[in-house]
């Protein structure tokens, strides 16, 4: 297997890992498998390709406006990443899509702050804050996706979603598609 080195500076790094098993084929099994033993490291981060760290993952600041209330959550710390389990992966090469279905036990610990009214009560205040994402949650989530996508509006699915597309972005830019997958590119 072909490894490709990257210069940094001073040292040189292997742009592919030991951690990274690429498939001959796209069938789902291998797909999985390979995908779950990349998890682990991969959800640390690789800091020489510009790839950030999603376990431990840092939210700054999130501001989410509820019907009558603001809700920021402040300096939060998403844990848990790591230990996803891939259910399943597919592959089609032909339109460049890998579709992935997780399951993620995630905590999230930071401050809130939260301004507005409910009802008839005022409300201000601010703390800590622990959200932590379940069996009960989960499922809650997928059976009531649309009512707590539009209660919680695009600011939480905007952000979770350009955190994910950057840093897979930033991955594949970097690493090259034949130290991923042993399959040619269909051509179109």
């Amino acid at each position: 297997m072909t490894r490709s080195l990257v210069k940094i500076g001073l040292e040189l790094h292997q742009i592919t890992a030991d951690y990274i098993h690429p498939c001959n084929s796209t069938e789902s099994e291998c797909l999985v498998k390979a995908t779950q033993d990349a998890i682990p490291e991969f959800s640390k981060g690789i800091p020489y390709l510009g790839v950030p760290s999603l376990d431990p993952f840092i939210i700054d600041n999130l501001p989410i406006q509820l019907p009558g209330v603001k809700v920021t959550f402040l300096d939060g710390k998403v844990t848990g990443l790591r230990k996803c389990q891939v259910l399943n992966v597919e592959a089609y090469l032909e339109k460049n899509v890998f579709i992935l279905e997780v399951r993620c036990n995630i905590t999230i610990k930071g401050k809130y702050t939260a301004v507005g009214r409910l009802l008839l009560f005022p409300i201000n205040g601010e703390g800590d804050s622990k959200i932590k994402i379940g069996n009960t949650v989960l499922r809650f989530l997928n059976e009531n996706w649309r009512v707590v996508t539009e209660e919680f509006g695009q600011p939480v699915v905007d952000y979770a979603m350009n955190v994910t597309i950057e840093t897979a972005k930033k991955f594949f830019d970097a690493v090259p598609y034949d130290e991923l997958l042993y399959v040619p590119i269909p051509k179109y």
